[in-house]
């Protein structure tokens, strides 16, 4: 049977969070706690999206419960401008060089896995809820997955693509407020920063003229958050920032204390980039941010997302902060350290206090 949210026990999502912090450990404690897990998946091949998928359910540990796959819908390949890639290349080379690896080059144009590679481990393994970011996935993908019984979820920045994602066929929408961290999940690639609704405000414009189910995503902290989510219309919750710091997530080292240490403190701005993919994107203001933004070359994405993979990889390597996309929301102040079940449980019992 498909997916519905009366198979939640507690009405969170835990955020399918791409890039590292997302790990099959996170999405079944999720699981276990009466959630649902996900994974974000987006730049994994076929092998590695079905490896993960068997080990978060073998991880459940008998414990039934729904789990949510993540893809992005790429834009077509498209070639960059060799003046453009040469500035972009010139602009990432000292920061390279502090780290001590290769200048990077952009490679060819093969700067993501292939969809049709990824869905065909989708089809095999069968997650009960497939999820598409940075747009509509083919009217053909939404078919497939529903004749093998899996529900399907796009996310929305604005009522209009709220609308869109309904007559596709979708089975719900996730509405992502501004104060989201990550990537903003916006149809098309705009050059003037995210001006949105908050998550709240959104839910309210988009339930207005939708029908199917909406999850509020943005700035989810405690149960006083979700219970305000919930009262504006949200049939659930989608929760990221407020498991980075669960010790099952795949936050590295240096993004952790990065993130610890402005949760405590508030020394840095949580604001949006498009330096590290092309995209925009939330997360800690860091070196990188403050050079290439202003620098102006990052390139479309996500040719800006192979070029400096690299340098992501080695600051991680050396347990340098301030040269990795260090994704928050911007409530990050509110974070809690605690493993994912224990904060699932909180959570659920803060929502009571306040339902």
């Amino acid at each position: 049977m498909p997916f519905t949210f009366d198979e939640l026990q507690v009405p969170i999502i835990q955020a399918p969070m791409a890039g590292g912090p997302s790990t099959p450990a996170l999405a079944a404690a999720v699981i276990r706690a009466g959630g649902m897990g996900s994974l974000g998946v987006a730049y994994l091949s076929g092998d590695r999206i079905a490896q993960d998928i068997r080990q978060t359910r073998a991880l459940c540990a008998g414990v039934a419960g729904p789990l949510n796959v993540n893809l992005f819908m790429f834009p077509p390949a498209f070639r960059v401008d060799a003046e453009r890639a040469t500035a972009a290349e010139a602009a990432l080379a000292p920061i390279a060089q502090r780290l001590g690896i290769a200048a990077p080059k952009l490679p060819g144009n093969a700067w993501h896995p292939p969809l049709a590679e990824q869905l065909d481990a989708i089809w095999s393994e069968r997650p009960e809820v497939l999820s598409f970011h940075f747009g509509l996935p083919p009217q053909d993908v939404i078919h497939r997955a529903h004749d093998l019984g899996i529900a399907v979820a796009v996310t929305a920045t604005s009522p209009h693509d709220a609308s869109t994602i309904e007559a596709a066929g979708a089975d719900f929408i996730v509405a992502q407020g501004i104060e989201a961290g990550g990537h903003r999940g916006e149809f098309e690639m705009s050059g003037d920063a995210p001006d949105g609704l908050t998550c709240v405000a959104l839910v309210e414009a988009i339930r207005k003229d939708i029908r199917v189910p909406i999850v509020a995503a943005g700035g989810l902290m405690d149960g006083a958050d979700i219970a305000r989510a919930l009262a504006s219309g949200a049939a659930a919750t989608q929760l990221g920032t407020a498991f980075l710091l669960c010790p099952e997530a795949g936050t590295t080292a240096s993004y952790r204390a990065l993130l610890r240490r402005t949760a405590q403190l508030q020394d840095r701005t949580v604001r949006f980039t498009r330096a590290f993919s092309g995209r925009w994107a939330q997360g800690v203001e860091n070196s990188f941010m403050r050079s290439i933004d202003s620098t102006a070359t990052a390139l479309p994405f996500p040719a800006q997302n192979a070029l400096s993979g690299t340098i992501r990889a080695a600051a991680a390597q050396q347990h340098d902060a301030e040269h990795q996309s260090c994704w928050s929301g911007r409530e990050l102040r509110r974070i809690r350290e605690l493993p994912a079940e224990q904060l699932m449980q909180r959570l659920a019992a803060e929502l009571a206090q306040h339902r």
